[in-house]
């Protein structure tokens, strides 16, 4: 018999044979997967939330104060997103406004790092005011990192 009720401490169990218990073990971790959906989380590589790396652009309504989508000009596909606020985080709890040493703690020695200096500057939140820029990149993701106060500006991820 492949399925038997046993009453165990006044419960009712079912007890299966050894081949469909690793059945329903799998089956029951794809469930559990696929509802765990954070769309607040980054995921280097992939994307945030809804939105995909490489997938087309179906919903054009987002906050762009939380993030900037970068589109490929060919085929409408979504080519980097830029998160801009702090309520996303990646999977080792990283986001815009943590310290430089925090993400170089999490995720180590980057696999590249560029400094923007002459000629390559960004406008920070203050009018006008330049900013010098250190560029953390991982796999996937990179960190913009404010020199002046050592802190994540943006997270970008292709």
């Amino acid at each position: 018999m492949a399925v038997q009720l046993v009453t165990v401490h006044k419960m009712t169990v079912i007890k299966f044979s050894p081949m469909k218990h690793k059945i329903v073990i799998i089956f029951i971790s794809l469930i559990m997967l696929s509802c765990n959906s954070d769309p607040l989380l980054i995921t280097p590589g992939k994307g945030i939330g809804e939105f995909k790396i490489g997938e087309k652009l179906s919903k054009i309504d987002y906050n762009k104060n939380d993030f900037t989508i970068i589109l490929n000009k060919k085929d409408n596909t979504i080519r980097q997103i830029e998160i801009l606020n702090d309520k996303y985080y990646t999977q080792k709890k990283i986001k815009v406004g943590d310290s430089y040493k925090d993400v170089i703690y999490k995720y180590g020695e980057p696999n590249e790092e560029i400094v923007l200096e002459k000629g390559n500057h960004r406008y920070s939140k203050e009018k006008n005011k330049i900013s010098k820029i250190r560029n953390l990149g991982y796999r996937g993701i990179l960190f913009m990192i404010d020199k002046e106060n050592e802190v994540v500006q943006s997270i970008i991820i292709f």
